[in-house]
């Protein structure tokens, strides 16, 4: 049976990366299927339901009017997309799950087997209302899941740094209090254990 591992993800408002940590110690990005290491957090939307996420939805963005971009911005608000070839409306935590999802299964098909935890980033100015609204991205992005616990880094061990946070969370399972961080020591963790 293969050791589990647990994903960094870097959930950007312009590109995403995905990555993990080798046996060695050693952080390894994964790249996507087109072999770069950032994926545009972009989806683009066709009448067929058709759902293009990554590059190739940028590549699409002047032909494709129902491309979506930098939903993070959006995080914790009210607001919505309209996708009118669709006449539906999407969160921004529906279309960060997206993202999340394409990047989920693309780490599976090149590590060979199932991604059941990740760690994902957020910035550390982050409201309350963004933070849940993330959590909510995670646990929609096929990858059902337990409590998250939120957490801060910090360079010198003594006091979390404000530059970002943590949301060390498994993406799917049994609820659980807090999931190791890709960046080894230096993470200091609250755990928040129970159902989201």
């Amino acid at each position: 049976m293969a050791k589990e591992i647990i994903v960094g993800i870097d959930l950007g408002t312009t590109n995403s990366v995905i990555s993990y940590m080798q046996a060695d110690g050693k952080v390894k990005v994964i790249p996507n299927p087109e072999g770069t290491n950032t994926t545009p957090s972009v989806v683009a939307f066709k009448a067929s339901g058709e759902e293009i996420v990554g590059n190739a939805a940028t590549r699409q963005m002047i032909t494709t009017p129902d491309t979506v971009r930098s939903a993070k911005r959006r995080m914790g608000t009210s607001e919505k997309f309209h996708i009118a070839c669709l006449n539906k409306d999407f969160t921004p935590q529906e279309i960060s799950s997206k993202v999340l999802s394409y990047m989920k299964g693309y780490a599976e098909k090149s590590l060979g087997q199932p991604v059941k935890k990740a760690v994902i980033t957020v910035p550390a100015y982050f409201s309350p209302m963004a933070l849940i609204a993330t959590k909510a991205a995670r646990s929609s992005s096929s990858t059902s899941g337990a409590a998250p616990s939120t957490s801060r880094s910090s360079t010198s061990g003594t006091a979390p740094s404000r530059s970002s946070r943590r949301l060390a969370t498994p993406t799917s399972g049994a609820t659980t209090g807090t999931a190791p961080s890709p960046t080894g020591s230096g993470l200091r963790s609250r755990s928040r254990p129970g159902p989201i």
